[in-house]
Formats: structure tokens, sequence, C-alpha cells
């Protein structure tokens, strides 16, 4: 899970367990569960269990899979090649 950041101006809309176990419609054992596996995109403050809600809709989005943010290319490969990267099979 990559860290939270302001995208856009956007804000970031940060659920609890009760929350997200409504949001979500399952019960907070569940949740609990799923946190525990790390099945369920989380951040941990102290003792507290927090949700991102843009990641939970990513997630949802993704059939439950959890997709990280992949890295930027540095600007030296990306000058070089002009956008344009084939991949050799």
């Amino acid at each position: 899970m990559g860290n939270p950041t302001l995208k856009d101006n956007k804000e970031i809309t940060y659920m609890n367990v009760k929350t997200i176990s409504t949001y979500l419609g399952v019960a907070k054992s569940t949740i609990y569960k799923w946190v525990e596996s790390g099945f369920i995109p989380h951040r941990k403050l102290r003792k507290h269990v927090l949700f991102i809600k843009n990641d939970i809709d990513q997630w949802v989005y993704n059939d439950g899979n959890i997709v990280e943010d992949l890295p930027s290319l540095p600007k030296s490969i990306k000058s070089k090649y002009d956008g344009e990267i084939q991949i050799r099979a």
C-alpha cells in the first residue's frame, strides 16, 4: 500500500471498522479477519485500524486485489525511449 497523498487536491476520507463494515455490507468480525490476513487495504494508527475510502473503492473495483502504485521511470530512461517501451517476450 502506498502512502496516502492528496492527488488532484482531493481529500482523503478515513473510515473505521464500523463504517467500513457498513459500507461493504459485511460483519465487523469479517473486517477484522481480513485485516489480520492482509486481505483488505488498511492502515494502523497505534491500536486503531483505519481504511482510506479511495483504497477500498479501488480494492472493490479490482475484485479484492490490492494494487500498488507502480514507480515511475527515471527521467533518463523516459527521455531515451520517448515514452515508447516495448516488452520482449
